[in-house]
């Protein structure tokens, strides 16, 4: 390693001449691969932390204030070693570290130093005295400017440490480092080795609204975390209560605030506190807040229960209201617990909030004696009895009210032919027409030789609802060859009516429609003008009612065409009818 000291310990005498200007990349692109990164560097002996004049350590600020202090954080250099200088060491991606380029920056002062804050009694190396920085601004250029070849290392500078003592030259084998980033165009620097971690803090929680609250309110606590460097890293507020935990960690936001789920505190005093920890390891957990001191008002202690009834006579099972006043003593001002109306001893209602007054009408004739109870057990308090008399009602006429009761079943709804795999609807063999441009076939699907043949519909259902038949069909296929299921069609659609049904023709008629298909000689198969026609896609309606309790049949022709270009074969297809 080559060392270029300008400096002589005791006093800060660097030269100058000679400076080149420096040019620097941002500190964000440099800090994308801290190439850097002397963890493989044997002479590095630990890390320097850099300090402003109250002891706190800084990671960044403007290239015109250096820092105060440069401490290593555990280097304490070789026996007998009692000075310590810092050394700007330009990185170079093609030299090993030994031999970057370097400058004396500071003097060589004397250590332990006396230093401010928590700093006080550090042994180990530490820069105290004013060094030189980055800043050409200042007349103090860096003699090394870091134009790199590989960008992701311009701009980029490594501080060393090194020590020395009495009768003993710097050691040059090791030292304690640290790295920043300039940034000459914004005028700052950043450290970027090792990584800042940095410090968090919790704002006292707020609750929404004001102490004293009053026993049973519900609330919610608020507080914002922010870091050191200002910003709101992400994470969770654990809020307390008298140090213990509040529900569950929240996640803050973007501007690091955070709100608690409502929650009801009991009554007394509260203090509330949060704690926030951060996601990323770049930062460190918050001391727990200062303290939000909150006070619930208790519930108001019922000294006395006065019960009025406002029918003590009369015939029996008139209106009759029941309400109970309270007598509190302070300090609380609401009342928390329920009033138990009785009759004769027997509960015959409650309520829980005032106000406590019920109205019934099931007094039977006969001697009744009213109380009103709040609370329970040793701690209930009990109104006077209030006693009532009423009389069996007198009529020319008396009325004994019955109950009747029958269920309405939710009942079915069928739709069914006579046929399936085993015994299918069979039209025949195709026949070529007449003018030899395609194959046809046709068979009656219940609508002249019986009406069984069809479709049957059947609705027992309860409220005599509407409902709708449809039907679509696949394509027909041999195994191997296959006939386009938009070539089949129902037509001449009938309603087939039974004798004595619901449904008929005269007072509860269904609606029917041909499902026609729109080929002369036939679909191919696959043939994207045939999609929907016919029975194929769909569902194609067929028949449909407005109120179809009843049961009736549905019949029709089944007339399929197909291409002369068909395959012989026995052809099959599902066709699947359908009601909703």
């Amino acid at each position: 390693m080559k060392i270029r000291s300008k400096a002589v310990a005791g006093a800060l005498a660097l030269a100058t001449a000679g400076a080149l200007a420096l040019v620097g990349a941002s500190p964000a692109s440099a800090a994308a691969t801290s190439p850097f990164d002397p963890s493989g560097n044997g002479a590095t002996q630990g890390t320097i932390t850099f300090y402003d004049s109250t002891g706190a350590p800084i990671t960044h600020g403007p290239l015109a204030t250096p820092p105060a202090y440069a401490v290593a954080d555990t280097y304490s250099g070789r026996p007998g070693d009692t000075l310590a200088s810092l050394f700007a060491v330009t990185p170079q991606s093609t030299a090993p570290p030994s031999s970057w380029p370097s400058e004396q920056i500071s003097a060589s002062d004397a250590y332990p130093a006396t230093l401010p804050g928590a700093l006080a009694g550090n042994t180990h190396a530490a820069v105290s005295s004013t060094f030189l920085w980055f800043d050409p601004a200042t007349g103090h250029p860096f003699y090394y400017p870091n134009n790199d070849a590989n960008t992701a290392w311009q701009g980029l500078y490594q501080l060393r440490m090194f020590t020395s003592g009495p009768g003993q030259s710097i050691d040059v084998t090791q030292y304690a480092s640290a790295t920043i980033a300039v940034d000459q165009v914004a005028g700052e620097w950043t450290q970027v080795y090792p990584a800042p971690v940095y410090g968090t803090s919790v704002t006292t929680p707020v609750a929404s609204v004001a102490s004293p609250a009053a026993h049973g309110t519900s609330i919610t606590l608020s507080a914002t975390a922010t870091a050191a460097d200002s910003t709101h890293p992400a994470g969770t507020i654990q809020f307390k209560d008298n140090g213990a935990a509040l529900g569950a960690p929240v996640a803050v936001d973007s501007s690091g605030a955070a709100t608690s789920a409502s929650f009801v505190p009991t009554d007394g005093n509260h203090l509330y506190t949060a704690v926030f920890t951060p996601t990323s390891t770049s930062y460190t957990a918050s001391a727990e807040s200062a303290a939000l001191s909150f006070d619930v008002t208790p519930a108001a202690t019922v000294s006395g229960v006065d019960l009025g009834v406002d029918v003590v006579s009369g015939p029996a099972y008139q209106p009759v209201t029941l309400t109970a006043t309270l007598t509190t003593t302070p300090p609380g001002s609401v009342v928390s617990g329920t009033v138990t109306f009785k009759d004769n001893g027997v509960t015959i209602g409650s309520k829980s909030a005032a106000p406590y007054s019920i109205t019934l009408s099931t007094f039977a004739a006969g001697a009744h004696s009213f109380t009103a109870v709040f609370g329970s057990g040793t701690s209930a308090v009990t109104s006077a009895a209030v006693s009532a008399t009423y009389d069996a009602p007198s009529c020319t006429t008396c009325t004994d009210p019955q109950t009747i009761q029958v269920t309405v079943a939710a009942g079915t709804l069928t739709i069914s032919t006579p046929w399936g795999p085993s015994n299918p609807f069979d039209l025949g063999t195709m026949q070529l027409s007449a003018d030899g441009k395609r194959l046809t076939a046709s068979g009656d699907f219940g609508r002249v030789a019986s009406a069984a043949d069809g479709v049957t519909i059947t609705d027992t259902r309860a409220g005599d609802q509407p409902w709708t038949a449809s039907v679509t069909a696949n394509d027909f296929s041999d195994g191997t060859n296959a006939i386009n299921s938009a070539n089949l069609s129902f037509d001449a659609v009938v309603a087939n009516y039974y004798s004595g049904n619901a449904l008929n023709a005269a007072t509860k008629p269904i609606v029917v429609n041909d499902v026609p298909t729109h080929t002369v000689d036939g679909y191919a198969v696959g043939d994207t003008a045939s999609l929907g026609d016919g029975l194929n896609g769909g569902p194609h309606q067929f028949a449909s009612a407005v109120h179809g309790t009843g049961t009736v049949g549905v019949g029709g022709t089944m007339n399929l065409v197909a291409p002369t270009s068909t395959v012989a074969g026995t052809y099959q297809a599902t066709v699947t009818f359908t009601i909703a």
